[in-house]
């Protein structure tokens, strides 16, 4: 299976990671899965929590009930979640992204995906992204060419475009699922966020 992600959904989910570099963060993918192109479009980034909450299993429970909620208004299905750890060099899938990944995985029509946010790949590669599949119930990890990141409109690379986004320390305004249950009135769908990281690139 190949993965396509858009630029500002890619932006979206280094630049939650870039919010709280000392603490691990999550969040799901939207999207759909065309059987016939065997590619899972990512074309919406919700950002879940940070740090101990990661783990936590009501605030997720809560979580997957207004994001599927919204999915069902938008035509979007719930398709994979993504992770950044806590520690710099470490980028492998840890129990709590292991389970979020095989709830998902296993109420899903469709293909589903885990990728882990590489800290290390960040200024180095094309993408900072590693592409985990379920197969024979375990997470396995894919070659990363099976990601493919979508130029921005102006047509900026994805590691350019994040890079101009974190030069501007738009970060500031993300906000995740954490941030929306301290005070309701931020919107986790972000709107705001994708309007700046559009400008910049």
């Amino acid at each position: 299976m190949s993965v396509e992600i858009t630029n500002t959904c890619y932006c979206k989910m280094l630049l939650h990671a870039s919010k709280f570099p000392h603490q691990s963060v999550n969040g799901l993918f939207l999207g759909s899965f065309n059987s016939a192109t065997g590619w899972l479009t990512i074309s919406e980034v919700i950002p879940l929590f940070h740090g101990t909450n990661t783990c936590i299993a009501p605030h997720t429970e809560f979580a997957l009930h207004q994001i599927e909620s919204y999915c069902s208004n938008a035509n979007l299905s719930i398709v994979g979640c993504y992770q950044a750890n806590e520690h710099f060099t470490e980028s492998h899938p840890n129990l709590a992204i292991s389970k979020l990944a095989d709830k998902i995985a296993d109420v899903s029509s469709d293909k589903t995906v885990l990728i882990m946010i590489n800290n290390t790949l960040i200024t180095e590669h094309p993408h900072a992204l590693q592409l985990y599949e379920r197969v024979d119930g375990k997470w396995s990890e894919q070659a990363s060419a099976s990601i493919r990141v979508q130029p921005s409109a102006s047509g900026t690379d994805a590691m350019t475009s994040f890079l101009a986004c974190l030069d501007s320390r738009i970060q500031r305004n993300l906000t995740d699922f954490d941030d929306h249950l301290d005070d309701i009135s931020l919107d986790w769908l972000n709107p705001d966020l994708e309007s700046m990281i559009s400008e910049i690139c």
